[in-house]
This record gives C-alpha cells, sequence and structure tokens, in this order.
C-alpha cells in the first residue's frame, strides 16, 4: 500500500505492519520505526547530490518523547509559521536540546571510502575554522577517518546500501555502520564515537543549518517537525 502525502514531498509505503518513508530520487527506504531505537522515529529524508551524482540518501530520527516536549514549546508551537521553523532550526542546529540519529544509506556503488570520508571532512572543516585551532581540527578529521575506514577495503570501495549511523547527543557522535558486502552477509561495526563539542555543532550545521548540504532532506524534517507537533 502506497501513500502520497502532500504536506511533504517524499512517500510513504506499509509493508509487513512496517512503515516507511521512500526517498523519492533514490527509492531508498526509511523505516518510519528504527528496529534497534524502538523509540527513534524518522521524521524527514532527502538526497545528498555531488556533481549531478546521487551520492546517497540521508534521514533523521529523533526520539518520540522529545518530539513530544516540542509540541509544549511555545516557539515550536507557535501558530506564526516563521516563528515556528525558526524556533525548529534552532532546536535541529543544537544537539543538546535535540538529540539524533541521522542515517546514511550509500546510492552511488564502489565510491572509495576516503571519498566519502573527504566529502563529510570538507563539509565540517568551514565550519570549525572559527572555532577551534587548525591541529584540533586535523585531529578531529584523523578520528573521523579512522573510525569509517577501520573495518573497509578501500580498494573495492563502499557497495550500495551500506549504512551509516551518526548519533548526536550534546557532545558527543555516536558512529557505526552496516556494511552489506554480499545479498545475504551483513556486518555490524562496534560503536565508536567522536568527543568534541564544536564537531558535533559543525556536523548539525552541515545536515540542518543555512546551507546544509541536502536541502529536501533539512527542509523535510523541519516539515516533518511542524507537522508532528501540530
Amino acid at each position: 500500500v502506497h501513500l502520497i502525502l502532500q504536506s511533504t514531498k517524499y512517500l510513504m509505503s506499509e509493508q509487513t505492519e512496517q512503515l516507511s518513508i521512500i526517498e523519492p530520487v533514490t527509492n531508498i527506504q526509511f523505516p518510519y520505526i528504527m528496529r534497534a531505537e524502538n523509540d527513534m522515529v524518522c521524521i524527514g529524508c532527502g538526497v545528498r547530490t555531488k556533481f549531478y551524482i546521487n551520492v546517497y540518501a540521508v534521514g533523521t530520527y529523533v526520539n518520540r518523547v522529545d518530539l513530544a516536549r516540542l509540541k509544549e514549546n511555545s516557539c515550536t508551537a507557535s501558530s506564526d509559521v516563521m516563528v515556528r521553523e525558526e524556533s525548529i532550526q534552532k532546536l535541529l542546529c543544537n544537539p543538546t536540546a535535540l538529540p539524533r540519529i541521522i542515517r546514511i544509506v550509500l546510492h552511488w556503488n564502489n565510491i572509495p571510502t576516503h571519498l566519502i570520508t573527504k566529502g563529510i571532512t570538507d563539509a565540517i572543516r568551514p565550519r570549525l575554522e572559527d572555532k577551534v585551532g587548525i591541529d584540533d581540527i586535523a585531529e578531529l578529521e584523523n578520528k573521523l577517518h579512522s573510525l569509517m575506514e577501520s573495518d573497509g577495503n578501500d580498494e573495492e570501495g563502499v557497495r550500495v546500501g551500506t549504512e551509516i549511523f551518526l548519533s548526536l547527543n550534546s557532545d558527543t557522535m555516536y558512529f557505526s555502520n552496516k556494511r552489506q558486502e554480499s545479498d545475504d552477509n551483513i556486518i555490524f561495526t562496534e560503536e565508536k564515537k567522536i568527543q568534541h563539542r564544536e564537531f558535533c555543532l559543525a556536523l548539525c550545521d552541515v545536515y540542518y543549518g543555512s546551507d546544509p548540504v541536502s536541502v529536501d532532506h533539512k527542509e523535510n524534517v523541519v516539515g516533518g517537525i511542524v507537522n508532528i507537533i501540530q
């Protein structure tokens, strides 16, 4: 059963009692409820495009309790559309005020792992340059590089369908991934983390700031929150 929601840019499908949001450009599904975290729900998704290539689909998951709390916030629940959306964007740029999980699903096949890492660090670096020193930026980039490449074969590249999870909470980003090596062999990696306040704020800005890497993802996340708290 497929339902088209006029208030958003994505589709929703129901399969075996599991509601999913479908990112329409890549056709990648985002389960409405994250199975590993039963209280986390998907509030929006979009596509990351680079040089006309649809590199990956990205979606945001937020705890139901946090969403319920937003209904009681006078700003996020405001009848003034501009006030409400500005308040939601500020919350999204604050990992302490609104913890979340960012799920990335690769759409382009055999991308070298170092290029994926470079894409993320290139987006984060200018957001850190006026906050921390050059040595700190280099250390953070090396740490992210080690997290993403610790279990991958860079020569073969990352396969389509590989999932990357970035869990943001206050000053800590937890990293894990599910790498699909073959149709019947899915590997879950050990959860790792980067504990750095400015890094987490920069990562939030990458996806929810004034110049996000995926505009439709940000717009759908803001719209998803608006629909939920109304």
